[in-house]
């Protein structure tokens, strides 16, 4: 179900203290047409309030909307709370588009960036061992670290293999255009018929191999969320120098790895815009 977008003067005028269960989900637009939504931080326990204006065009169709413009028949037919069609789960993260991107220079990149998200997140995991925190079960008989491996083993790392075995395909031995064509949905198919051969390339490359890396992205997030959520149930008063250090350096390795996924993930949203990825309805 789609929601509307409350109109408001200034971010200013969204009070955080009035958010609960029930409006926590309400999406605003203020009068230059920047979005914001709001969101529960699992480390800090609080609520925050998270810009998710992809762009001053995309902003005016919103205010278009809100106005009761309702446009050419193509106009009604955008999605104009996301005019871009990203997934829910990237607007809640805040995530903007990197219009800067340039699809030639980046997508060399992201082999290694695949790497270096893994090892960022197998660190994450590693950090909250030492803290010693995590060696008994919990009180419901979960063994912390074990089932935090196992979603890495079971949702992460098969992606991560997914993007490179994409990436070598793509880049070393691309399939011809209707091997790809086939894997398609089909409204993938109706769309990409419309565009002329080097277009649909363009397209394959950003779809197949964009969106391996971004659902290992997606499920790194979602980890990373884990762990925020039960660093937050340990007292580190109680853990001695070592392990303090260790519970404090994981706790910043979280803050910080998941920013560099939403950066990455503007990334590959922005090289999807390029392919026309994102325009599929």
């Amino acid at each position: 179900m789609k929601q509307r977008y409350i109109p408001i003067d200034s971010v200013d005028d969204i009070d955080v203290s009035k958010i609960g269960l029930g409006n926590i989900n309400n999406r605003y637009i203020d009068k230059n047409g920047r979005r914001y939504a709001t969101r529960f931080n699992l480390r800090t326990r609080k609520i925050e309030i998270v810009p998710i204006a992809l762009g001053i065009e995309e902003a005016r169709l919103i205010k278009k909307g809100l106005l009761g413009n309702t446009g050419n028949k193509q106009e009604q037919k955008q999605n104009i709370e996301n005019p871009y069609n990203l997934p829910e789960w990237a607007l809640k993260e805040g995530i903007q588009l990197d219009v800067s991107v340039n699809p030639i220079a980046y997508v060399p990149q992201i082999l290694n960036n695949s790497k270096r998200f893994g090892e960022r997140i197998r660190g994450i995991i590693s950090g909250m061992k030492k803290t010693g925190a995590f060696e008994e079960r919990t009180q419901d008989g979960h063994d912390v670290i074990l089932d935090l491996t196992t979603f890495y083993d079971r949702e992460i790392q098969p992606f991560l293999h997914e993007t490179e075995n994409q990436y070598t395909e793509f880049i070393q031995y691309p399939k011809a255009p209707e091997n790809y064509f086939t894997s398609l949905g089909r409204k993938e198919k109706m769309f990409v018929e419309k565009l002329d051969p080097d277009e649909q390339m363009a397209f394959y490359q950003a779809y197949f191999l964009g969106n391996a890396f971004l659902t290992a992205l997606r499920n790194g997030l979602e980890l990373i969320h884990k762990v925020e959520e039960e660093m937050a149930k340990v007292n580190p008063a109680s853990l001695n120098y070592d392990k303090k250090q260790a519970y404090e350096d994981t706790k910043a390795s979280c803050e910080f790895v998941a920013d560099t996924i939403r950066e990455e993930a503007g990334k590959i949203f922005a090289w999807q815009k390029k392919a026309k990825v994102l325009e599929v309805e």
